[in-house]
């Protein structure tokens, strides 16, 4: 399980390039290279989702924080299908909410780490 965690960990920060790779080709070339950040979210789900599963089955965390990872990734295969059937398909754009949703799963795993961090 530590491959797969450390392997879901790489993908995960190739997704994170990824998006600033977007985000830099803004400023540097003067328009978003779109491709960037479908492959980057992509890569990040796909990536916390081994890292997620990796984490679990190993029990590397306690309690409600061993979901967390999980959580995260499970959440950006469960949004995807609505992303795309409601809003990118009609409008063009994914919707921001959902995303937003996404930072809270984020937060939650940001707090787990923290606070298990705290009491080791």
């Amino acid at each position: 399980m530590r491959r797969v965690g450390l392997i879901g960990a790489y993908i995960s920060l190739l997704g994170v390039c990824s998006y600033l790779g977007a985000t830099l080709s803004k400023y540097i070339v003067g328009y978003e290279v779109e491709l960037f950040y479908p492959v980057g979210a992509l890569l990040i789900g796909i990536g916390m989702l081994m890292l997620g599963i990796a984490v679990f089955v190993a029990r590397w965390m306690t309690g409600w924080r061993r979901m967390a990872p999980l959580f995260v990734g499970l959440y950006y295969v469960a949004m995807i299908p609505f992303q795309i059937v409601f809003f990118i398909i009609p409008d063009g754009e994914p919707s921001p909410i959902l995303l937003g949703f996404w930072s809270v799963a984020w937060i939650l795993m940001g707090y787990a780490i923290w606070s298990s961090a705290s009491r080791s």
